[in-house]
């Protein structure tokens, strides 16, 4: 068993208890016992989904209480039977050949079936609760993406990527990029900056957002091109896919053109 603090407030007495915990016969002498020596057997507690029950130390965690301490160090058990059952699917998982999808699904029914909470999947698991999170989220991305992500078609980091963009339509045409010519996660997270950035703009304009062709959303209504500046309805944007080399080389060729005193000059400037 591993000693961790924790909070009072997530510590439980059980459904059935022998000894009430009204009862304060003899609290306050070992309060001051625990003052004076400290706590030398921690509480012992089993963890549930929201809080830990208490299975023994009940009078320490009175005298706890009266002292009026915020944390308590604890003894955290898993029940015989089902830690046996959960050491049987670790060590079946480690074994597999997991998508990540598959990882992250595991990960879920080790919290509803066991009342696990993410670090202690982490912990057993011999991996960190950072990653089991980072797992979990994957479970919310829509059933496309998913079905991308356990054909191995995108990887965990970019699907993560995929999954803050709220336009589903948008995120269907990047994975359709990816299996088409790839991309990393680096330029990935700038298309969903982008989009997200995009949609947030949009929200703010008078317009109403309309299907794109590409598959994200547009607005009608003026937005701005990023080179000669001018105003322009969603109709007139065009996309292209280039490297940030030629798409500084663009620019530049496009600036000095004067392309900002007018969209002709601009395009004679290229």
């Amino acid at each position: 068993m591993k000693v961790k603090n924790i909070a009072i407030e997530l510590i439980k007495y059980p459904p059935v208890v022998l000894r009430s915990p009204k009862d304060m016969t003899g609290i306050e002498d070992l309060a001051k016992s625990i003052e004076t020596d400290g706590l030398l057997n921690p509480l012992t507690v089993m963890e549930k989904e929201n809080y830990f029950e208490l299975l023994a130390g009940g009078r320490r965690l009175q005298a706890i209480k009266l002292l009026q301490w915020k944390v308590v160090p604890c003894n955290i058990l898993i029940p015989a039977i089902d830690r046996e059952r959960i050491i049987t699917l670790i060590e079946n998982q480690k074994r597999a050949d997991l998508n990540p999808l598959e990882e992250a699904q595991y990960y879920e029914y080790l919290q509803k079936e066991f009342g696990l909470s993410q670090e202690k999947i982490g912990e057993l698991s011999g991996t960190t609760s950072a990653h089991v999170n980072q797992m979990l989220s994957l479970l919310s991305l829509d059933e496309y993406t998913m079905g991308a992500l356990a054909a191995g078609d995108i990887g965990p980091s970019q699907a993560r990527e995929l999954g803050r963009c709220s336009d589903v339509g948008y995120r269907h045409s990047l994975v359709d990029i990816i299996k088409k010519s790839g991309a990393s996660v680096l330029v990935l997270k700038r298309w969903v900056d982008e989009r997200v950035g995009f949609i947030s703009q949009a929200e703010t304009r008078t317009g109403v957002l309309v299907s794109s062709p590409f598959g994200g959303g547009g607005v009608i209504g003026p937005v701005t091109c990023d080179i000669c500046k001018g105003e322009l309805h969603y109709g007139g944007l065009q996309a292209i896919l280039c490297c940030n080399e030629c798409y500084t080389r663009l620019k530049q060729v496009m600036e000095s053109g004067d392309a900002s005193q007018g969209r002709g000059e601009g395009q004679q400037g290229l």
